[in-house]
This record gives structure tokens, sequence and C-alpha cells, in this order.
């Protein structure tokens, strides 16, 4: 069985006929479709991804807290950018977070994680990101979204 994404402003079903009637398979209609890892739905909304990826995220740091009694900055430093952050930034470019809450929900991983050095828990969020010589996902969102356009415009 077969399943279709209807992209729509309005609310009504539509139905999908075959193109012929001896066709093998039966098209059956979701809201929510995983392709690759990324969660799409049918009004186009990242809530299940930007979820998704966080939960994600958090687990694989309870597991590196749970599994190291002591944790410093260069231990972080390697840990977070090669096990941590590629399930923030998954497929990014085509599910960028926009809204305050989705980019919130993505930043306090990263603050947790910085929280993880005993050293840094007191200090203030950017202090602890410049300590880690870390940028928040929000700058490497932007970044990367500047990259690209650059990329491009070479390209013309």
């Amino acid at each position: 069985m077969s399943r279709f994404l209807w992209f729509s402003k309005k609310t009504e079903s539509r139905d999908f006929n075959p193109p012929s009637q001896d066709c093998e398979f039966i098209l059956e209609e979701t809201n929510e479709e995983k392709n690759l890892v990324v969660y799409i739905t049918c009004d186009l909304k990242w809530n299940t991804q930007c979820s998704t990826a966080a939960t994600t995220a958090n687990r694989i740091l309870g597991q590196i807290r749970a599994s190291l009694s002591f944790l410093d900055k260069a231990t972080l430093r390697l840990l977070y950018p090669g096990q941590i952050r590629p399930y923030l930034e998954y497929a990014v470019s085509s599910w960028n977070p926009y809204s305050r809450s989705k980019i919130y929900l993505r930043e306090k991983v990263q603050r947790r994680a910085t929280k993880m050095v005993k050293s840094l828990r007191n200090k203030p969020y950017d202090e602890r990101l410049n300590d880690l010589e870390l940028m928040s996902l929000e700058e490497r969102r932007i970044r990367g979204d500047l990259i690209q356009v650059f990329k491009n415009y070479q390209r013309s």
C-alpha cells in the first residue's frame, strides 16, 4: 500500500484516483511522512521534525552523562560536534526552524550540553559558548544560509 501527502491550505479532503482501474496498489492519505529522517506534514510545519531532533540529541546527551563521570572542555569539544549537533542540524536547510519556540527548543539542547562541564555551569550561556569556542545553533544556521546564498550567487 502506498501513501501520499496532500499539500493544501484548504481543509477539505480530496480523493486521488489511480490512472487506471487495474492498478495493483492503493493510495492512502496521511498527514505526516518521514523521508530520510525528515518529517514532512501536510501543513508544512516542522513541529515534529524539531521535537524529534531535540529528543534524539537529548537522549545522546543523557547517554554521555551516564557513561562519563567527568567531562572537561576538551572532551565536550570532541563529543558535541561529532555526536549531538548532527542530529540538531541534519537537513536544516530544508526544514529551517523560523519560529522562536523551535529555535529555543534546539538551543535548549546546546545549553544543556554546555552545562555538563562543571567549571562552566555557573556562567551565562554566551560565556560558555565562548569558552568552548562554539557558536549558537541560530548563528550557525544563519551562517550556513549565507554560505548557500553565496554559492548560488557564484554559480549564476
